[in-house]
Order: C-alpha cells, then sequence, then structure tokens
C-alpha cells in the first residue's frame, strides 16, 4: 500500500454526532489514503485526554466502520476502538456521522459493546430513524462475527501498516 499525505492534504474530515448533537471539523487529522473502500489516517484527541492521546485510524465507508489503533502518551497501544458510522466522501470533504454503536477491544483480546444505552435514547428521541439504528446494529453485528472468528486482524492490517510506515519515517 502506498501513503502519501501530500497527495491527500487539502482533504478533511467532519464527524456529526447525535449525542451531544455537534459537528465537527477534526482538524488535527493527516490523511494518507482514500479509497471508495479505504480512508487511512492518523490523529491526535480533539480534546486532551489523561488516557490516550492519539491513534492510527482506517474508515471502511462500504462496511460503515472506523477501526482505530488508539496509543497512550508514550507511543504505546491503549487498545482498538472501533466506531460504527456512516462515512461519504465528497470531493476533498470526508462527510461522517456517527451511529452511536462502538466496539473497544482491549489488549488482552476482551471486546467491550459500548452506547447501547444512547442509540436506544436516540430512536426514543426521534434524533435518528429505526432504519438508522437498524443499520447501526447490522454493522456491528457483522464487525463483532469478524473479531468472535478471529478474524480482526482482517479489518486491523491497513492501520498496522501505516503504523509500521509512520515508524520508519
Amino acid at each position: 500500500m502506498e501513503f502519501n499525505c501530500s497527495k491527500y492534504s487539502d482533504y478533511y474530515i467532519t464527524r456529526r454526532r447525535f449525542i451531544p448533537d455537534e459537528l465537527i471539523t477534526l482538524k488535527g487529522d493527516n490523511i494518507y489514503l482514500v479509497s471508495e473502500d479505504l480512508i487511512l489516517s492518523s490523529w491526535k484527541t480533539l480534546r486532551p485526554k489523561e488516557a490516550f492521546a492519539g491513534g492510527i485510524s482506517a474508515l471502511y465507508p462500504k462496511e460503515g466502520w472506523k477501526i482505530s489503533k488508539v496509543f497512550d502518551h508514550e507511543g504505546k497501544l491503549y487498545h482498538w476502538y472501533c466506531d460504527i458510522m456512516e462515512t461519504e466522501v465528497k470531493g476533498n470533504h470526508i462527510e461522517t456521522t456517527d451511529m452511536l454503536l462502538d466496539v473497544v477491544v482491549e489488549n488482552d483480546g476482551s471486546v467491550c459493546v459500548l452506547d447501547c444505552d444512547e442509540l436506544a435514547e436516540a430512536v426514543e428521541k426521534k434524533a435518528v430513524s429505526q432504519e438508522f439504528a437498524i443499520s447501526a446494529l447490522k454493522r456491528i453485528d457483522k464487525l463483532l462475527r469478524i473479531i468472535y472468528h478471529g478474524k480482526f486482524n482482517t479489518v486491523t492490517a491497513p492501520v498496522e501498516e501505516l503504523h509500521a510506515y509512520l515508524k520508519n519515517l
């Protein structure tokens, strides 16, 4: 895979969230690859966090996942964080919508599904449609099947490849 940050320097990512209701431009993201199947980026946290500092992410627009290798302040793996999201590329604008559900894969391999309550709340408040919720559930189900069948490395491989590339710069 070839990475080229300068080629994608005019690209930018926005993230739409429903809880809290916000639209943010992710100004600190460096984008290394954009295709219809995969978008690779590195990033620092928007707001300083005590536990972690940034990461490397693979967005899979067709699958509806953002798979992130999250690092602590010493550059060590903190955990893998998987956002369920919609992604659309419009010119140089990468538009993401957080579908509220998340999966954390810890260093010991344990898996935790997060924010089911947020999706339920968003449906109850009619902030999202039933179709949106069904789509989020199908996307997380597919990702969890990959994880539980021992194939998580198939979706983390591009992140690992970019990480190795960045370490050699």
